[in-house]
């Protein structure tokens, strides 16, 4: 296993919409070649992001027919590994008993 060193710089911001946390991570190597002001910039993205992200949000999708049919027949199928499962792990109970 490899030890990997990072500088974190956490930041927290108050928006409209509440307080913003979110951290960046640099090798030592490229903190040091950092200018303070591409990190102020890359920070100030990030806000700008996740505002924008609450402000226009992914819009529902209403799923189809066929969506809802593939997810019944996906339990249905979860269904049956959990009952074989089920099967299995009571004969391991009774094997102990």
């Amino acid at each position: 296993m490899e030890d990997k060193i990072r500088v974190q710089i956490t930041f927290t911001e108050q928006t409209e919409h509440g307080e913003f946390r979110d951290a960046l991570y640099y090798t030592p190597e490229a903190y040091d070649k950092l200018d303070p002001k591409d990190l102020t910039a890359m920070k100030q993205e990030r806000i700008d992001n996740w505002i924008y992200g609450i402000e226009h949000p992914a819009p529902m999708i209403e799923p189809t027919k066929e969506m809802l049919e593939q997810e019944l027949r996906d339990i249905e199928d979860r269904k049956i590994e959990l009952a074989i499962r089920k099967t299995e792990v009571q004969d391991k109970i009774s094997i102990k008993g």
